[in-house]
């Protein structure tokens, strides 16, 4: 068995870093060191592998755009069930678009999006990705400035 396959197997204490770490706190506890080298091994290493491959400045670029990706999601996500019963959506309503057509437009969306991620790259199906969220939030403007529910078109 050469090397490279033996170290593969032993996960976390293979990392440098973790070595060095569990040499230097032998003194504690088996669980306390099996849980920092967990952490380390798991979180840190990465995070500075990351760091050392890209730099500071675009590694701070690229986590700023990770964690502001779909933030709007998020924040919309939470608040669409009392921004419809606002407008007048009843729950019925709410539950019928957003339980079957939302999970049939997800299941679409999964595909097509994979679809564009093979046929266009990572790089332009992020941009078009996040238009189609600055698209999805003007949805939402439209709703609210309609005024009224309505399910069955499109009434302006």
């Amino acid at each position: 068995m050469n090397r490279n396959a033996s170290q593969r197997r032993r996960p976390v204490l293979t990392e440098r870093r973790v070595v060095e770490w569990l040499a230097r706190r032998a003194h504690w506890p088996a669980g306390l060191r099996h849980a920092g080298a967990w952490f380390l091994g798991a979180v840190l290493c990465p995070v500075l592998d990351f760091f050392a491959r890209y730099g500071a400045q675009l590694g701070l670029l690229i986590f700023a755009f990770i964690g502001t990706y779909r933030l709007t999601d998020y924040t919309m996500g939470t608040m669409a069930n009392p921004f419809y019963l606002d407008l007048g959506f009843t729950l019925k309503q709410i539950a019928a678009i957003a339980k079957i057509y939302g999970t049939l437009l997800s299941v679409v969306g999964i595909v097509v999006g994979g679809m564009a991620v093979a046929r266009l790259g990572r790089t332009r199906s992020l941009v078009l990705g996040s238009a189609l969220v600055i698209i999805s939030n003007v949805a939402f403007s439209y709703l609210a400035a309609r005024g009224q529910p309505s399910v069955v078109g499109w009434r302006a």
